[in-house]
């Protein structure tokens, strides 16, 4: 699929064909990639008062006969404002959900691929040389008509400059290839990376392509070999 070039002015110069943005599309394992991110971001330690540990008198509400009224004891039961809550979360809560490093993979090559679909991909050239300024970043943005949109930078490494100019910058996030992830790149409205950090992503996927292929080679000659000994025991017998 092919993908923007653009400079830091906004002069869009040619097109760039990438692997990495031609795959067979999963939105299922994208969502699930998004579900187990937001769950790990939760801290768990959510808690309430259980009714031995409300500051409260434990005295009987009201004498037992002769009131008319229902049978009480103390008021910090769970039946009363004030009291205490049953079943209340304690503060040990666990969120953490796990996923497979291959789906993982595969979510956020899924994400890419569907964000380059709908042209929110582009390469710029020229993101090193910004200087250290909120200023120099919104110019960029203003040249490139993504003032007002929510843009996800990703770099193949640290540009502090351009880091420390975005940081004032509410709408706009860099994020390293290392560390990116589906949630970052689903919740931009537009990506915005280096070419640098696009061949570094096409390193990353490859990577786990060429994996894959020696595992099914070596399944296959060991299923051979099987076969193979099968063959001579029934020649001897």
């Amino acid at each position: 699929m092919n993908v923007q070039i653009m400079t830091t002015s906004g002069e869009k110069k040619k097109t760039i064909d990438s692997a990495i943005f031609d795959l067979v599309y999963s939105p299922v394992i994208v969502a699930q990639a998004v579900r187990v991110y937001l769950a790990n971001q939760r801290q768990g330690t959510a808690k309430v008062k259980t009714r031995g540990e409300v500051d409260r008198t434990k005295k009987k509400w009201y004498k037992q006969k002769h009131t008319g009224n229902a049978r009480h004891g103390a008021r910090n039961a769970h039946i009363f404002v004030g009291g205490g809550v049953s079943h209340g979360p304690d503060g040990m809560q666990n969120w953490k959900l796990s996923m497979s490093k291959p789906m993982r993979m595969n979510a956020l090559q899924t994400a890419l691929a569907l964000q380059a679909k709908d042209g929110h991909v582009s390469i710029v050239e020229g993101l090193d040389s910004v200087l250290p300024k909120t200023k120099d970043v919104m110019v960029v943005l203003n040249n490139m008509n993504m003032a007002e949109k929510k843009i996800l930078i990703v770099l193949d490494k640290t540009l502090p400059n351009l880091i420390r100019a975005s940081q004032n910058v509410g709408s706009v996030l860099c994020s390293r290839v290392d560390r990116l992830n589906t949630y970052e790149v689903m919740s931009a409205h537009a990506v915005l990376m280096t070419e640098e950090a696009l061949k570094a992503l096409e390193g990353k996927f490859k990577t786990k392509k060429k994996t894959e292929v020696k595992e099914e080679k070596k399944a296959v000659k060991k299923t051979t070999t099987k076969k193979v000994a099968k063959k001579a025991t029934e020649v001897k017998e």
